[in-house]
């Protein structure tokens, strides 16, 4: 009886090979004559067979009709499958393995080299028509499959050492994907290669900085520095911005300082500096804000302690009353020295990030961010002018309008950074909204009502758009 079931069997599976095996010669027939649906219905069919994995052949015809679904100039065809390029690699690669593990490293078998020869096709258009193409539309997901993929068929050909484009875009669609560490894998493998473009440098800066190893992006920076000394004003940004983003501005200005020995005027690094400058000059600023209202407080108790000696007739609460005043107007007399110190530190800083903006500009007056900090700069010294300018009192006339002129002077000063930012993006509402107040406070009619003409038809279409969408 056991006998008999084995000679059963045997024969029902050479059945099924014959089947098989006419099927696939059956859609290879098909293919030829151009008959590619039927051809894919019956491939697809024999591939789910259960002797599909013991016979390379169908993953090599499956995967040439895959590949004619990609080609084919009808739209019916095409519409057969979303990813044909993705099932024509899966199919060779199976087809592969499948013929490696027969011959076991011996010379390759007649399917292994007709699949061998498709291969150099289909690595160029893993990596042009999925992985770039899906790249270009943002759908990172899917780009990121095509370039893998790619880069696996280059290693079965054994020409990844010439792949050091395709590692560095896989890297990038693996650091927009935020997966940083496999960005950095292929970002690597590109600069062992070769790759020549400074702006692999930044990206794996930004991979490391992503991971919390702000130290090894830090290096990169510096590497990119001494590769690419003609392009370093990139480099010395990314990294004075790294220094800043860690609040260790101290750093940063050695990082300058290091840089810029032989030239101290050196344009290439002045914008750091003023970013750098900047910042100290803000943090400064804001702490002697924060004296200044203590001060403010401090004399308005001292104003409500005089009234209290004044009107009390008790002898011993007027001594301890006194005695409190003393000690508050010492308190005040040390802020008010304190503050005319921390001035001095906060004017140097000011002059110091302006001329190292103006520098930057003179390299390139369009420099955006220069252009924005240096008018920024202006406007928010003019702005604290008025706002201190406020608590001055009303009998005093003379000093409130001599505060107010000295803010004009200053926002006058930001006028024509914000009119450079204004030609460059026209349509960006801030900038704008920075202009039409300076053209008010220094008495600029026609171009106020020309801006906020301009502003109204800006936020007009921004609103037109957010109604259509």
């Amino acid at each position: 009886m056991k006998k008999t079931s084995f000679i059963i069997l045997i024969c029902l599976s050479s059945i099924f090979a014959f089947s098989q095996k006419a099927k696939v010669t059956k859609a290879s027939l098909l293919l030829k004559k151009g008959k590619i649906e039927k051809a894919k219905e019956i491939i697809d069919d024999a591939s789910t067979d259960i002797n599909a994995d013991t016979w390379g052949k169908v993953w090599l015809v499956k995967g040439l009709i895959y590949k004619e679904i990609y080609r084919s100039r009808y739209r019916k065809i095409r519409d057969l499958d979303s990813l044909p390029l993705l099932v024509v690699h899966e199919a060779f690669v199976k087809g592969l393995q499948i013929e490696k593990s027969k011959n076991k490293g011996k010379n390759p078998t007649k399917t292994e080299k007709e699949i061998l020869a498709e291969l150099p096709y289909l690595s160029y258009y893993l990596q042009r028509v999925v992985g770039l193409q899906y790249y270009k539309r943002k759908q990172y997901e899917r780009a990121l499959e095509g370039f893998e993929k790619s880069l696996q068929v280059d290693s079965i050909l054994k020409r990844l050492d010439y792949s050091d484009t395709l590692y560095y875009y896989t890297g990038l669609t693996a650091k927009n994907l935020s997966l940083y560490k496999k960005a950095l894998t292929y970002f690597e493998a590109a600069a062992y290669l070769g790759y020549g473009d400074e702006d692999l440098y930044l990206h794996r800066a930004d991979a490391y900085k992503a991971i919390g190893d702000t130290s090894k992006a830090l290096k990169m920076t510096k590497i990119g520095l001494k590769r690419f000394p003609k392009k370093n004003q990139k480099f010395v940004e990314y990294a004075i911005e790294t220094y800043i983003q860690q609040n260790d501005t101290t750093r940063a200005l050695q990082f300058l300082a290091n840089l810029s020995q032989k030239n101290k005027n050196n344009a290439e690094f002045a914008y750091g500096r003023g970013l750098v400058y900047g910042i100290q000059y803000h943090e400064s600023a804001a702490k002697i804000f924060k004296l200044e209202e203590k001060v403010i407080d401090i004399r308005a108790n001292l104003d409500k302690l005089v009234a209290e000696v004044n009107l009390t007739k008790n002898s011993q609460k007027k001594k301890t009353t006194r005695a409190i005043i003393s000690s508050q107007r010492k308190v005040l007399e040390t802020s008010n020295k304190k503050i005319k110190q921390m001035q001095k530190n906060v004017d140097f800083l000011f002059n110091e990030t302006v001329k190292a903006y103006r520098l930057a500009l003179k390299k390139n007056p369009e420099h955006y961010k220069a252009n924005y900090n240096l008018g920024k700069l202006f406007y928010t010294k003019a702005k604290k002018i008025l706002d201190a300018a406020d608590y001055i009192p009303l009998k005093n006339k003379i000093k409130f309008q001599a505060e107010q002129e000295r803010a004009k002077k200053v926002l006058v000063k930001a006028k024509p950074y914000f009119e450079t930012i204004h030609k460059i993006v026209p349509d960006q509402l801030e900038i704008m909204q920075y202009l039409l107040l300076i053209y008010k406070k220094c008495g600029m009619p026609e171009k106020c009502e020309l801006m906020q003409d301009d502003i109204w038809e800006l936020q007009e279409s921004i609103n037109r758009k957010k109604t259509n969408y």
